[in-house]
């Protein structure tokens, strides 16, 4: 412990480390680490154990919370994998460190916490401009098989996790905060919440953008009807209208655009090419109003595509489909014929963007909604058509995973596979049904919730649902817009990912539920 004439230190420690904390959270895992190793330091040196753990002990909403690292203790002991299993202990620590410490300090101010989401909101910021400067330019000129592959420091899916708060934080500030009167201040939060928006939308987060709107909609709707007016409240419900036909508008024209051929089998004339090798005419698939498979020559695409690229016509491409087929798709998307003078025309651009395994020009654009929803197109069509191999593709794979998980969890129904063995479970699953994913992607559940049934069997599921969703409806927790926000946030991406099997997803929620719960004030 610190001489006493030290011990006017530890409450700046204490901020210091959470300042730290919300730097790093969408920067780097040393930061996230590093801040909790200070606080931990700081909790010991300030000594006075026996009235913190008193402290710790009558927190209800504290002990709960913790209760989500111990759901996982019990399965290192039956995992046959038992490096795992510490693994994956070691990445949920925050759930018990933070809700510990944080409710056995002293609550921060008002001042202190804004100061926190400003540091919290400017670090996203800085993230998010970094990303734009350093990752963009290489996905526009090929480099990348993947926009998301922009996200440079943390999973997108993470990264846009904190990216929706931020922005959702920028909001609330605006509105709540007594703090942030001086008027350049409120400007540059509207401003930082459009960046961040647009960013968002950049990235193609489906995850991401899903999450904001839904809470944004959701919070509207709550702050007209607690202050109604009938004249507001129908303008509101009119502007949520005009929005939602607008974006249904835009998606039936860009399902009319991509499903309605330009032209019908009976208007195809050419049969040869202008060098005189004979086209293919399939009009059975269509994607971007064109028919993928007519205008043909595989012969005039695998010599002069050996010309103009290092890798094989005969090869796969950068991700791992036969690189034959992607060019296709390419050529077809350009409104392009798949001959000679289609390859020859391709940019070297779209040559780089063919080897990473982009299979359409749509999917290369800056603006990601478009894109997300071509490729949503694509799977559901192949889908349809019966195809037996959707690796790769996002909404068969996660249905092929949710199957297989709940394979194992019906024979593993009380105690689960263990802590360490979800891996090794899943993929002896994928075996026994002969699935039809390629041995890379047979991944984990890819929903939290199933993933703990999974390791911990349905009492570990019961026991994750109540330590994580109790606190936030305890002593109306859940009032508090940035609380509420968070939880809604995580339980709603726990749906499509394994959140808190990685650093960055569990630091992210641990701390800030920690911050809302303990480290504020009653009256805030």
């Amino acid at each position: 412990m610190l001489p006493e004439r030290f011990k006017f230190i530890h409450p700046h420690l204490f901020l210091f480390a959470l300042l730290i904390m919300a730097i790093g959270l969408p920067f780097s895992l040393f930061l996230m680490s590093a801040s909790q190793f200070i606080l931990i330091g700081n909790w010991i040196l300030e000594g006075d154990y026996k009235s913190k753990l008193k402290m710790f002990f009558s927190n209800k909403n504290a002990v709960f919370l913790t209760c989500i690292f111990f759901m996982l203790i019990p399965g290192i002991f039956y995992s046959d994998n038992t490096q795992e299993a510490l693994k994956q202990v070691k990445i949920n620590l925050p759930f018990i460190v933070l809700p510990f410490i944080f409710s056995t300090s002293t609550p921060l101010k008002e001042n202190q916490l804004v100061n926190i989401f400003l540091i919290f909101i400017g670090s996203v910021l800085a993230a998010s401009f970094c990303c734009a400067v350093i990752g963009l330019p290489d996905w526009l000129n090929g480099k990348l098989s993947d926009i998301r592959e922009i996200s440079l420091f943390i999973s997108h899916i993470r990264f846009s996790m904190m990216i929706a708060f931020a922005a959702l934080l920028c909001i609330w500030l605006y509105r709540n905060s007594n703090l942030l009167f001086i008027k350049y201040i409120k400007l540059s939060l509207l401003i930082v919440f459009i960046l961040l928006f647009a960013f968002l939308i950049i990235l193609q987060s489906i995850t991401g953008i899903g999450i904001f709107l839904f809470i944004s909609i959701i919070y509207s709707l709550k702050f007209f009807l607690k202050r109604f007016n009938l004249f507001r409240f129908t303008g509101f419900i009119l502007i949520l209208l005009g929005i939602s036909m607008l974006i249904l508008k835009s998606a039936n024209d860009s399902l009319k655009e991509y499903s309605t051929p330009k032209y019908s089998a009976s208007e195809i004339v050419d049969l040869n090419t202008r060098n005189g090798n004979p086209y293919k005419h399939d009009c059975s698939v269509v994607e971007n109003g064109n028919f993928v498979l007519a205008y043909l020559s595989e012969k005039e695409i695998k010599e002069t595509w050996n010309k103009r690229s290092k890798i094989s016509v005969d090869s796969l491409d950068g991700k791992g489909n036969p690189i034959y087929f992607t060019i296709i798709r390419y050529l077809n998307s350009k409104d392009l014929r798949k001959d000679e003078e289609g390859i020859n025309r391709l940019t070297e651009s779209d040559i780089r963007f063919i080897e990473n395994g982009i299979a359409n020009y749509n999917y290369t654009g800056f603006w990601g909604l478009k894109m997300r929803f071509y490729q949503f197109l694509w799977e559901f069509d192949f889908y349809k058509r019966g195809g037996d191999n959707g690796s790769g593709y996002t909404i068969l794979m996660k249905k092929e995973f949710w199957i297989n998980t709940l394979a194992v969890i019906k024979v593993h129904p009380f105690t689960g596979v263990g802590t360490g063995d979800a891996k090794l479970a899943t993929q002896e699953q994928y075996q026994k049904s002969n699935s039809w994913l390629e041995e890379k992607w047979q991944l984990t559940a890819h929903n939290y919730y199933l993933y703990v049934a999974l390791i911990a069997g349905i009492p570990g599921l019961l026991i994750f649902l109540i330590s994580f969703f109790y606190p936030v409806f305890s002593n109306r927790n859940f009032s508090y817009f940035p609380l509420s926000a968070l939880v809604l946030i995580a339980a709603i991406a726990m749906l499509t990912e394994d959140l808190f099997t990685t650093q960055a997803g569990v630091s992210f929620v641990a701390y800030f539920y920690s911050l809302f719960l303990f480290s504020r004030t009653k009256e805030e």
